[in-house]
């Protein structure tokens, strides 16, 4: 079995946590890989920028008081391998499900490619910016020239692809 694993520091994850990436060779039965043939995945991801921060906090905590911490690991001098790991992946699984269901009732989820991931604050000053000159020259009656037209700037965007 051959395990790579890598912590990916990315420009377009804004958050301060890392994502772990993990490559595993498993040996295992031969899957036909056309089932999916043609199928469009519809990935999900938690739009943590929505959540209710206070309400994950107090759901989280309830269901991780609820688990049971495998103690005896850390009393007991001689415990059997085979006993040891099954406590941690279980008590690793109740975590997991604990924040699962806390993050289920608190935490909106939304497609994976709704947003776009280049899209950051300075992009959306600047875009407030916009609508706030916009709104300006639209209630001065939307001249064409003086102080309030000059302040909104004209681009226009090459799009001629013939270079």
């Amino acid at each position: 079995m051959k395990t790579i694993v890598e912590i990916v520091d990315d420009w377009c994850n804004l958050s301060d946590h890392m994502p772990v990436v993990m490559l595993l060779s498993l040996q295992g039965p031969v899957r036909d890989n056309n089932t999916n043939c043609g199928k469009k995945v519809d990935f999900k991801h938690l739009r943590w920028d929505k959540a209710d921060l206070s309400g994950y906090y107090k759901c989280s905590y309830e269901h991780l008081s609820h688990i049971n911490v495998p103690t005896l690991l850390l009393t007991c001098d001689h415990i059997h391998e085979h006993l040891a790991k099954q406590q941690i992946d279980s008590f690793y699984s109740d975590i997991i499900y604990a924040l699962h269901c806390a993050a289920a009732s608190t935490v909106p989820i939304g497609k994976a490619n709704f947003f776009k991931f280049w899209w950051d604050q300075e992009c959306q000053a600047l875009k407030d910016e916009s609508i706030s000159k916009h709104c300006i020259w639209k209630a001065a009656g939307r001249p064409r020239d003086g102080p309030i037209a000059a302040a909104i700037p004209c681009v226009k965007l090459n799009t001629n692809t013939s270079s």
